[in-house]
């Protein structure tokens, strides 16, 4: 499918620092947006700086998790059965990709945006292709006029990917120690 977008510039981003909001009268102890709260107090350079990092934990997670090269007897004995290697390794090639995509835009990342608009900009649209953020965030995003609103909220959304990813895998070591217990007890 083909998309058109019309382009919906952003509005200047806001000199002075954000202006903290008490809740003294919230009265509900509902802790879901303790998240939002973390980043709506903090500057453009803060969310710039921490979204960049967070991209790059994201990337060296993927690394990570991604399988190694296969060996000559994995490969024919794949082969064999009739599936093909070369999905095994396009998770792979994807993550060293993405990792060089990161690479080359944080090297370059004045040249390509020299205004703070066009680099939050850029930035937040780098950061839900890196993160592969579902469609309805990436609407969003596209109608946010505000650049710093729009680092916060992919900033969000990609941390909590990044969270998933943490936890999934500390659960994976402790099934697989768990497993290496039970092993060692037969």
């Amino acid at each position: 499918p083909v998309v058109i977008v019309d382009e919906l510039l952003d509005d200047e981003p806001e000199t002075s620092p954000p202006v903290a909001q008490d809740d003294d009268d919230d009265d509900d102890d509902d802790d879901d947006d303790d998240d939002d709260d973390f980043y709506a107090d903090m500057d453009a350079s803060a969310l710039v700086r921490l979204t960049l990092a967070t991209m790059k934990r994201f990337v060296d997670q993927t690394l990570n998790e991604s399988p190694p090269e296969l060996s000559p007897l994995e490969k024919s004995i794949l082969e064999a059965n009739g599936v093909s290697y070369g999905d095994v390794n396009d998770a792979r090639m994807q993550a060293e990709e993405m990792a060089a995509v990161l690479d080359v835009f944080q090297s370059s990342l004045l040249d390509i945006a020299p205004m703070p608009v066009d680099r939050y900009y850029s930035i937040a649209m780098l950061a839900c292709e890196i993160g592969n953020l579902n469609n309805d965030v990436r609407r969003d995003i596209l109608k946010t006029t505000n650049g710093v609103e729009r680092l916060r909220r992919v900033l969000t959304e990609l941390d909590n990917v990044v969270g998933m990813a943490q936890a999934r895998k500390m659960a994976n070591s402790i099934t697989d120690q768990a497993d290496e217990e039970t092993k060692d007890l037969k």
